[in-house]
């Protein structure tokens, strides 16, 4: 993927714990090392219990683990790929 810019890669979306670190997650950054990208952003979701709330929940079946993240961003070097983190605040209730 050459390019005008020196940074050039994909985004990676978690909507449940465990979305990063799964074997399609690997198989996706390995998909992403092959396009010729040389970055990675990823997306887990956090939660917040109102649209005005600047209190993050922990919910465990969707928020990933701080392990993941980190295995997730291991994975991601493993496979030549910089990484840039960038949680997505969404409220709980899916009220907005």
């Amino acid at each position: 993927m050459a390019g005008v810019f020196g940074v050039q890669g994909f985004g990676v979306l978690s909507n449940f714990n465990g979305e990063l670190v799964s074997k399609t997650a690997d198989s996706v950054m390995q998909e992403i090392a092959d396009t010729g990208s040389n970055s990675l952003e990823l997306a887990p979701r956090i939660f917040t219990s109102t649209r005005t709330s600047n209190n993050v929940l922990n919910v465990p079946e969707k928020t990933e683990s701080d392990a993941n993240i980190a295995k997730a961003v291991a994975d991601a070097h493993a496979h030549g790929l910089s990484v840039l983190l960038k949680c997505y605040d969404k409220n709980i209730h899916n009220c907005w």
